[in-house]
């Protein structure tokens, strides 16, 4: 068992982060089944949080499949891809509907903050 610890739901909500959808290709794509949480996600500058509230709100939606993300965000080790914001991660599990839900949450609370 690695001895890093793997980042929680809350902590990988907290970056603010864009839902992109890409073909397999990697291009953007504007149809795609799989929503992949790509983009900013490998964006190495620090990013502007969330505060604890408002990921309580973004991450809603994600509750019923927190084991399986925070399990699947656990599978990447720092040994082999650096880290899990720098590698494109493929949340196909998820319907695309509640990551829809996400992404209006994400643009409601950046609304709230401009």
């Amino acid at each position: 068992m690695s001895s890093w610890p793997g980042p929680s739901l809350e902590d990988f909500a907290g970056w603010n982060f864009d839902f992109v959808p890409l073909d397999e290709g990697g291009g953007e794509s504007d149809v795609n089944p799989s929503l992949f949480l790509a983009e900013a996600i490998g964006r190495r500058e620090p990013r502007p949080r969330f505060s604890a509230e408002q990921v309580k709100v973004i991450i809603a939606p994600l509750e019923p499949y927190r084991e399986e993300i925070e399990d699947y965000l656990n599978e990447y080790s720092e040994e082999e891809y650096g880290s899990w914001r720098d590698y494109a991660l493929c949340f196909d599990f998820i319907p695309e509907g509640v990551l829809g839900q996400v992404s209006e949450n994400i643009e409601k609370m950046r609304r709230k903050d401009a």
